[in-house]
């Protein structure tokens, strides 16, 4: 039996790039796939494109604006695939996304999760320039509970993930994902397909406006999921120390990004002191030294 993939689009207000994201889910080179887009109460036209272009080829559930955590999971309840991949509205999928990630997931069938790398896209469409970031394979919470380095769009996940760990927190609104893999983590192995078979879209300012707000939602996911006891049990002490200083260092770089300085170098010390081996915030805090004085 051929692997069945379901593809769940949440879509609110995606006038501009709801067709550009649907096209790249309907040109899969794997074929045995469903398309769901809820419709989250968008009021932009969206609907009315979907309906217009793509009313037989793709299942449309419409709801009132709940979020995007209830509208991934009503698409997760009304899937009939024994995979799940989530696409957001305004990202695009490489044409062998899917068949690499089935084929992986195949030959590898003790983990729940895969996911690849992504570049990063501007409003245009165009490439931008990003670093590479790591990755991991296997049991990864002591990884993931630290930073996120899963992006959401890029994975294909086993229908039982979610039944045995439960779907996105509806009481979320930044994070969200964060907390799914957790969850996930602490019962399933993830395993890492080394290419970029996403683009993922950023606008002008959009990570430093969203910084403080996403450390906020960050820490609340991570003291909600440590005080369970089944995940804190397998959790080490060092990870829990990495996480605090990690927080502090991306909490320095928003700062960094306002130019207040002054707050920027406390909270790379901070993260220098809790875990001394991050060297990136040893750079950082010398480059925040020197803007500060350049700044008087």
């Amino acid at each position: 039996m051929i692997d069945k993939v379901s593809i769940i689009i949440p879509m609110y207000n995606s006038c501009n790039t709801i067709a550009e994201t649907l096209e790249s889910a309907l040109n899969q080179d794997y074929k045995n796939i469903e398309i769901i887009v809820i419709n989250d109460g968008s009021t932009d036209g969206s609907l009315e494109l979907l309906s217009n272009n793509y009313n037989d080829k793709v299942r449309i559930i419409n709801t009132e604006n709940k979020g995007v955590s209830s509208a991934r999971n009503i698409g997760i309840n009304n899937a009939t695939g024994n995979y799940i991949a989530f696409l957001d509205s305004d990202d695009i999928w490489a044409p062998d996304k899917i068949s690499k990630q089935i084929r992986l997931l195949t030959n590898n069938s003790d983990y729940g999760v895969c996911y690849t790398d992504r570049y990063l896209i501007d409003s245009k469409s165009s490439v931008l320039p990003s670093k590479k970031r790591k990755h991991y394979t296997g049991a990864i919470l002591n990884k993931i509970i630290i930073s996120n380095f899963v992006c959401l769009s890029s994975t294909l996940v086993k229908k039982e993930c979610f039944i045995t760990c439960g779907k996105f927190d509806v009481g979320l609104t930044v994070s969200e994902d964060y907390d799914l893999w957790i969850r996930i983590a602490t019962k399933f192995k993830f395993i890492y397909l080394d290419e970029r078979l996403v683009y993922y879209r950023i606008t002008p300012g959009s990570l430093t406006k969203n910084r403080q707000r996403m450390l906020t939602n960050a820490f609340n996911v991570f003291t909600k999921n440590i005080c369970d006891p089944e995940i804190v049990s397998n959790v080490n002490i060092i990870t829990i120390i990495q996480f605090y200083s990690d927080t502090y260092k991306s909490l320095g770089l928003y700062y960094s990004d306002l130019a207040i300085y002054a707050a920027s170098f406390k909270c790379f010390l901070l993260s220098i002191i809790l875990y001394p081996f991050y060297f990136e915030s040893y750079t950082m805090l010398v480059k925040t030294t020197i803007a500060r004085f350049a700044k008087r």
